[in-house]
């Protein structure tokens, strides 16, 4: 089976050791241990709860409590029966893929996006169909296109919303116009929900693509918005059935998980509210000061200023590749982005750049300035 090199990771951890100003990376901001078992009474509490577990395997689908705690961040129709616990959001993606995917099938990804997203299908034999996201339409997928590329062959639908690397999102209308389309013919939709829960706004509204489509995959895990991607956990909701047949894969892929992965958690997920509230107050205030760069710098243009996610994707006036500059910026001024190319395959968004916004706001404003300065000079 072959499969590209991610060129995604590869370009965010290629000169991250010589990063002094780290804006390649798209995490919200970090937890250290000790802060995320301080909110369940400190590092002593924490070991008194488990220092008397045995070591073993546990259960197939993740600890009951810990498929009961994500089942809670969304509605009713998801119960801890409609959760299957993977080794992070990744693992989920390629589990989803791997689980519903044969040969010859056709699939629609929607760019830009991830490069995993992107590679994995065409690695099993499918045939894969991009649609663009179009800058002037702030990267909202035209619908219309995406309906014509579907035919009888087409098996899954691929979105990620909020979206890598634009933080653009699809709304609650926007997501039932998608569903209608697919439901004509019964086709999957994978939904990556990895960056959501920090919107600006609390007017917004993302719902799970699980909570609304029978055939509807919602991946995430507690990388991104929660801050601990240390803690390898993710997982995937769906309907009992999908559950059921991605299991079978399952077994064979991850098999089990870390048991102190899981107790961490379970800790994050009883204070979902809480964790989302302190990084949405960060993102709020890093937005603005995005926007505000934005605005005062001619040589950029942002067809999204994000209210959700933790990226932008930044296009640059001057007619470059941004691999070059990625690499030259680095080396220059220490600071880090990720050059656009690696959002797509055909060479769209060669002069794009993504940034993750979640720095410390000193350390955003500084590797901004640096920018400026780098623009100028070129």
């Amino acid at each position: 089976m072959k499969v590209d090199a991610n060129q995604s990771n590869n370009w965010t951890t290629k000169y991250e050791n010589e990063a002094e100003i780290n804006l390649a990376h798209s995490t919200a901001a970090l937890f250290s241990f000790k802060d995320i078992l301080d909110l369940n009474g400190g590092p002593e509490a924490f070991i008194s709860q488990i220092e008397d577990e045995k070591l073993s395997y546990s259960s197939k689908k993740g600890f009951y409590i810990l498929r009961d705690k994500v089942a809670s961040i969304y509605n009713e129709f998801i119960s801890y029966e409609s959760i299957l616990i993977t080794n992070g959001c990744n693992n989920a993606n390629f589990l989803a893929y791997y689980t519903f995917l044969e040969p010859a099938d056709e699939i629609i990804i929607i760019i830009p996006t991830w490069w995993p997203i992107m590679s994995v299908p065409s690695s099993f034999g499918c045939k894969v169909k991009f649609l663009f996201s179009k800058p002037e339409d702030a990267f909202i997928p035209d619908l219309d296109e995406l309906a014509e590329l579907i035919t009888q062959k087409t098996k899954m639908i691929v979105i990620t919303n909020p979206n890598n690397p634009s933080g653009a999102f699809m709304d609650a209308s926007t997501l039932h116009d998608l569903i209608s389309i697919a439901e004509k013919t019964g086709i999957w939709i994978l939904c990556d929900e990895i960056y959501k829960g920090i919107e600006s706004n609390s007017s917004i509204c993302i719902p799970a693509i699980a909570e609304l489509y029978e055939k509807g995959l919602t991946t995430n895990s507690v990388s991104k918005t929660f801050g601990i991607p240390g803690i390898r956990i993710g997982w995937i909701a769906g309907s009992k059935f999908a559950i059921k047949q991605i299991r079978k894969r399952w077994d064979y892929i991850v098999g089990d998980y870390g048991f102190l992965d899981q107790r961490v958690a379970e800790i994050a997920l009883d204070c979902y509210s809480h964790i989302m509230g302190l990084q949405r107050g960060i993102a709020i205030k890093n937005r603005k000061i995005l926007r505000n760069w934005v605005e005062n710098e001619p040589m950029i243009e942002c067809p999204v200023l994000p209210v959700s996610g933790t990226t932008a994707f930044l296009k640059c006036q001057k007619d470059i590749d941004t691999r070059d500059f990625t690499v030259n910026l680095i080396k220059k001024t220490g600071t880090y982005v990720v050059p656009g190319a690696v959002y797509d395959k055909d060479g769209r968004f060669n002069n794009y750049f993504r940034i993750g916004y979640m720095n410390n706001s000193n350390e955003l404003e500084k590797g901004l300035e640096n920018i400026t300065s780098f623009l100028k000079s070129i």
